[in-house]
C-alpha cells in the first residue's frame, strides 16, 4: 500500500469516529488544509506516527493546535475562539506537543 493511499485511510477512519473534535478541518482538500496548517495530509500523517510513538496520550488535535499555532501565529484568544477552547486548554495542549516533538526530534528518521 502506498503511503498515499495509507494517508487517506487513516484520515478515513479518524472521520468516523465520533468522539473526535475538530475532525472537520481533515476533510478539506488538500490546498486548504496546506494553506491553514501549512503542511499537506501525508506530511500530517508522519507527523502524526511520530507524536503516538512519544506520547501516547497526545490527540490529533493538540498536533493541530501546534501546526495552526506555527502558521497563522494568532494571540491566544483568537487561536482559542477558533479552535472552541480556552485559552488555557490551547495554550497547555500547544506548548506540550511543542515539547515533545522537542525532545524526540532528534530521533525522527529520513
Amino acid at each position: 500500500m502506498t503511503c498515499v493511499a495509507k494517508v487517506y485511510r487513516w484520515i478515513k477512519t479518524l472521520l468516523f469516529e465520533p468522539k473526535k473534535k475538530h475532525m472537520e478541518y481533515l476533510k478539506l482538500n488538500d490546498r486548504e488544509f496546506q494553506a491553514l496548517f501549512g503542511i499537506c495530509k501525508q506530511t500530517l500523517y508522519l507527523l502524526w506516527e511520530h507524536l503516538s510513538l512519544a506520547e501516547n496520550s497526545s490527540k490529533i488535535e493538540h498536533l493541530l493546535y501546534m501546526l495552526h499555532f506555527f502558521k497563522q501565529y494568532q494571540t491566544e484568544d483568537a487561536a482559542a475562539i477558533f479552535w472552541k477552547v480556552t485559552p488555557k486548554t490551547l495554550r497547555k495542549h500547544t506548548w506540550n506537543t511543542i515539547e515533545i516533538f522537542h525532545r524526540t526530534l532528534h530521533t525522527v528518521r529520513k
